[in-house]
């Protein structure tokens, strides 16, 4: 019967204790951990992927879509004019895509706007 720590010690320089383990040589130890570090890799994308598509939008709009786009305007002392006082959002069409987000648009009567990326454009 083992009553102590240092028994085990004993035992072993005896070699009466016989033991499962094998020491791995170091390139199986560099498999076995780099084989540990593509699995928390892979772990951290899953996690952080299931974070940032909760409030991921992918916006898509077809051509001759209302729409409304971010207004950009800043204050003006001259003109006694003050951006927060104006509208967040003016009604504009959609008039071409041009790439995967950007899109050309053009207001009521047709006048052009300029190109606007998907996040400064929401759906009426």
């Amino acid at each position: 019967m083992l009553c102590h720590g240092e028994d085990y010690n004993l035992l072993r320089n005896l070699d009466m204790l016989r033991e499962g383990r094998i020491d791995p040589t170091k390139p199986e130890e560099l498999l076995l951990i780099r084989d540990k570090v593509k699995e928390n890799i892979n772990k951290a994308f899953l996690r952080n992927e299931k974070a940032y598509n909760l409030r991921a939008i992918n916006r898509n709009f077809e051509i001759g879509q209302k729409v409304l786009r971010r207004n950009f305007c800043q204050s003006n002392l001259l003109k006694n004019f003050t951006a927060k006082l104006a509208p967040t959002f003016i009604p504009a069409i959609i008039r071409e895509k041009k790439g995967s987000h950007y899109y050309l648009l053009e207001d009521a009567n047709g006048k052009n706007l300029g190109t606007y990326h998907a996040k400064d454009i929401i759906s009426c």
